[in-house]
């Protein structure tokens, strides 16, 4: 469709029981963890440096449009790299109030739900569950999470 014809923003407000909500979503960041007992412990902390270095970051959003999480890179709007001015960078600050951590809020307990099998159920379905299976499946998740 061309650079020009896309855009991004932050997630809408949706109409819920008669009142205007704000869509939350899962705030992302970029970590690299390095296996303490792995058989090769040396590459593996040179692949996580390596992988999380700012010029790294650069590189990958020059050529892959990925957002740095690295505060510098952030502000660079210089020589064709405008990071700083970047729609998808503007959309997630402006959703960042909105997003919660995966760490913090999405637990064991919350995919034990099978949150995701019972979307995929949704999408298999191609509009043939009833109100009342969506209504039962979502209430199960529902117990299972309060539990």
């Amino acid at each position: 469709i061309g650079a020009e014809n896309v855009g991004a923003a932050k997630l809408p407000t949706a109409l819920i029981d008669g009142r205007q909500v704000q869509l939350h979503s899962f705030g992302g960041y970029k970590v690299v963890g390095v296996n303490a007992l792995s058989k090769f412990p040396i590459s593996a902390q040179a692949y996580a440096y390596f992988i999380t270095d700012e010029q790294s970051q650069l590189e990958r959003y020059q050529e892959r449009g990925l957002i740095p999480t690295n505060k510098k890179d952030l502000e660079i709007s210089e020589g064709g790299c405008d990071i700083k001015n970047d729609p998808a960078r503007k959309a997630i600050e402006a959703q960042l109030p909105f997003a919660h951590a995966q760490g913090q809020c999405v637990s064991g307990k919350y995919w034990a739900t099978n949150i995701g099998g019972f979307g995929g159920d949704i999408v298999t379905a191609k509009g043939n569950m009833t109100d009342e299976q969506l209504e039962a499946g979502l209430a199960q998740i529902v117990v299972m999470l309060n539990s």
